[in-house]
This record gives C-alpha cells, sequence and structure tokens, in this order.
C-alpha cells in the first residue's frame, strides 16, 4: 500500500477540508510537542492520505512530495540492500508510535519516500496475557 503524505501548515484545517468538503472520514490525529496535532489520516473508500505538518518553509522547497510505502515484509533486507548503495537516508531504521519501524530516503529530485512495515510482536502465552 502506498500512502501520499501532504505536508501542510495547519493538519486540523486540511482533515476538516477533506472530510466535510470531500467526504473522506478521519479525525484526531498525533499531537505534537507543542499539542497540536502533528499528523492525522483521512481515507475515501480504500485510498488513504495522510497530513503531516511541515517544519518550516525551507522544508517544502526541498520536499516537494513524500510516499509511505507499508510493506508486508521484506523491510530489513530493503534497508541493508539500500544501505550499501548510493541512496541518501533521511531517518535511519526507527519504530513508530503506531507500531511500525520504518527508514526514509531521499529520491534523486528530493522527494522522501519512507518505507515502513508493521512490528511482530512475540504472542503472549495465554496464561501470562491473563495476570495482566
Amino acid at each position: 500500500m502506498i500512502t501520499p503524505v501532504l505536508r501542510v501548515r495547519d493538519v486540523e484545517r486540511s482533515l476538516r477540508f477533506y472530510t466535510h468538503l470531500l467526504g473522506f472520514t478521519g479525525e484526531g490525529g498525533l499531537p505534537g510537542t507543542d499539542g497540536k496535532i502533528a499528523a492525522a489520516e483521512a481515507y475515501l473508500g480504500d485510498a488513504r492520505v495522510l497530513f503531516a505538518r511541515r517544519a518550516s518553509l525551507s522544508t517544502l522547497t526541498v520536499c516537494r512530495s513524500e510516499l509511505y510505502i507499508t510493506l508486508n515484509d521484506g523491510i530489513d533486507e530493503l534497508y541493508r540492500r539500500l544501505r550499501t548503495h548510493d541512496v541518501h537516508l533521511c531517518t535511519e531504521m526507527h519504530e513508530e508510535l503506531w507500531g511500525e519501524r520504518a527508514f526514509t530516503i531521499t529520491d534523486p529530485d528530493g522527494n522522501r519516500v519512507t518505507f515502513a512495515q508493521a512490528i511482530q510482536y512475540a504472542e503472549v502465552p495465554v496464561e501470562l496475557a491473563q495476570i495482566a
């Protein structure tokens, strides 16, 4: 699945526009350190778009678009392979708050491409799960 990421000045305003005017569904989002919403998703059928607050005007001139690609498997192999090539890594492999491992590269035109995969947690035995 590929999720376009739109860098916006005001995530809440963009979410309202897409939900109220364009018919998407979506609400809430992840707060930033300042308490304002820093990222949120909107859905229309199987389509999904992510709104992320841009850090500054300079970010907009460097990164015009971004792709967020969710992989079913193979993220570690892809990460190792790209590290051996002349690919610019924006962010190293890390864990996201929403339960994915991800890293971001920049393509030759300055567009950011994030690859992510759901974190596979070890199953907790039933007897231990009942204790919690």
